[in-house]
């Protein structure tokens, strides 16, 4: 999608994405996660909220709540609603983030034109050598995936369990890095997903066309990007 799509009041979509993952992180207000994230999928976006969604939790929190993954199977199910994304974002926001994940992914490096992927990839994990190892494990992952589940598995001397939600690539390849990485404590608790009735309350009212149309900026368009902590007078 294209740096210069514009939601339906007139911000930028990948700006919006941003602000919403540090709104997210920071755990700044629930309220404001819903904003953005409504902000996008009732601009026609409901395809990027899923994608921007899901790279969220396999970058940020998989590796410390794996175990969310079947509650979140259980939601993508009802994808096309609303109201599940907020539970998806709900559930999200109560639990731990970890950046391991985006590091490694964002930091990858090495040589594609190298004579052994096999033994270079058992290399660099041995040697905690983490983006390099992320760069091999994503080319080999495209090409020969049943492979390198073997590799991680002799490495890890684990079977390989597919807690993915969504079957591609990316799932793939964020799976058996986390999968190779060390062990991060699971939290106990069960989270809940629900969403308060005052959070639904203020998403309908910013969703419903303004008495004056010409006014709808000035009333709808409530936050600032990278600043959503401050509304606007």
């Amino acid at each position: 999608m294209s740096k210069l799509s514009l939601t339906r009041y007139l911000y930028f979509l990948e700006e919006i994405k941003i602000t919403f993952i540090e709104t997210l992180l920071k755990k700044n207000s629930l309220k404001e996660c819903y904003f953005w994230i409504s902000e996008i999928y009732y601009s026609g976006f409901k395809k990027e909220c899923w994608d921007l969604l899901i790279k969220i939790y396999y970058d940020f929190y998989y590796l410390s709540n794996k175990k969310l993954v079947n509650k979140l199977k259980i939601k993508y199910k009802k994808r096309n609603e609303i109201k599940t994304i907020y539970e998806f974002i709900n559930i999200l926001y109560h639990s731990n983030s970890c950046p391991y994940m985006f590091i490694a992914r964002t930091t990858m490096k090495g040589r594609r034109n190298i004579k052994d992927i096999d033994e270079t990839i058992k290399s660099t994990l041995k040697k905690a050598q983490v983006s390099r190892a992320a760069f091999y494990i994503n080319i080999l992952v495209k090409s020969h995936p049943e492979r390198c589940v073997e590799i991680v598995e002799n490495f890890t001397k684990k079977s390989f369990v597919k807690y993915n939600f969504i079957d591609n690539d990316f799932t793939l390849f964020q799976a058996l890095l986390g999968f190779s990485s060390k062990e991060y404590n699971q939290p106990k608790r069960n989270l809940c997903s629900k969403t308060s009735k005052e959070n639904l309350n203020y998403i309908a009212k910013i969703n419903t066309k303004c008495d004056r149309t010409y006014n709808t900026l000035k009333e709808r368009r409530l936050l600032d990007i990278m600043h959503s902590s401050n509304q606007r007078p």
